[in-house]
């Protein structure tokens, strides 16, 4: 997952991809719960998905040489920012980011965007338009 905070990451981990294993930092609250977790499933052989915001390279190379070294897929599901919806979203939550860093994270995404050079096997770009999540192919 790929996307600032709103972007409907979650909600298309558990609408769509349920049948994975599921990592997310704001559940295991540390990083190092996160990497424990990320290292059990890989010695255990099951897939997961990672549903963090995953904003800049370096975040998404925590997993991509584990997960490569591994034979693992690896797919990317880049959430197109739409700054509006986003704010919309976080402000029915009950636990809300503060708007200052859903913009910011918004410019790091943009200035961020995902690439086959990491070691993706595939990366999808999804729209979410609050009906629908629309899945296309990414184009770089």
């Amino acid at each position: 997952m790929i996307g600032i905070q709103g972007a409907g990451k979650t909600t298309f981990c558990k609408t769509r991809l349920s049948d994975y294993e599921y990592v997310n930092l704001d559940t295991l609250k540390t990083r190092d719960n996160e990497e424990k977790l990320v290292k059990k499933l890989f010695r255990e052989g099951k897939s997961f998905v990672v549903d963090n915001t995953n904003r800049f390279k370096s975040d998404r190379e925590r997993y991509i040489p584990m997960a490569i070294a591994k034979d693992y897929k690896i797919v990317g599901y880049y959430f197109e920012p739409d700054l509006k919806a986003c704010l919309r979203r976080n402000r029915k939550r009950s636990r809300k980011v503060p708007e200052k860093v859903i913009k910011e994270y918004k410019s790091i995404v943009l200035n961020n965007k995902p690439s086959y050079d990491e070691g993706f096997d595939k990366i999808y770009s999804v729209i979410n338009d609050d009906k629908e999540m629309i899945i296309t192919e990414y184009i770089e």
